[in-house]
């Protein structure tokens, strides 16, 4: 931030219509970073999950219903935590879009990833009802 002198008259003009507030700026700038590493996180933890189902069923044999039980486990476990981490990821992008500025572009990115995610996971719920 560079130094500048300014007037009373601005000063207060500034204070009162929030513009150039650096502490507001930082908010913004840290709830889109966040909201677009929970995006890339939920994405990460439905991976982990696919591959932890994709395990539990190759080591479905006679005596190995512990691990396939636990890796299933781990398998529901890792979806409610990624469903969790894209609904406030979802809301830490929308908020930073209020602001516009140079944030605007992660805040973007994050909106997409997780509300991608969330939209996968209820088609993926609602096919495997409707299949069942």
């Amino acid at each position: 931030m560079e130094n500048r002198i300014l007037c009373t008259a601005c000063v207060e003009r500034m204070l009162q219509t929030g513009d150039d507030d650096p502490v507001q700026k930082r908010t913004f700038s840290r709830q889109a970073v966040f909201g677009l590493v929970g995006g890339i996180g939920t994405w990460v933890l439905t991976a982990a999950m696919i591959g932890s189902a994709v395990v539990s069923q190759t080591l479905h044999t006679p005596g190995s219903e512990a691990v396939v039980g636990l890796l299933m486990l781990l398998a529901v476990g890792l979806f409610g935590a990624a469903v969790v981490i894209a609904f406030v990821g979802l809301g830490l992008s929308a908020a930073a879009l209020r602001m516009r500025g140079d944030s605007v572009i992660l805040a973007m990115l994050g909106l997409l990833l997780n509300g991608l995610h969330i939209g996968a996971m209820v088609g993926l719920m609602l096919f495997s009802i409707w299949l069942h």
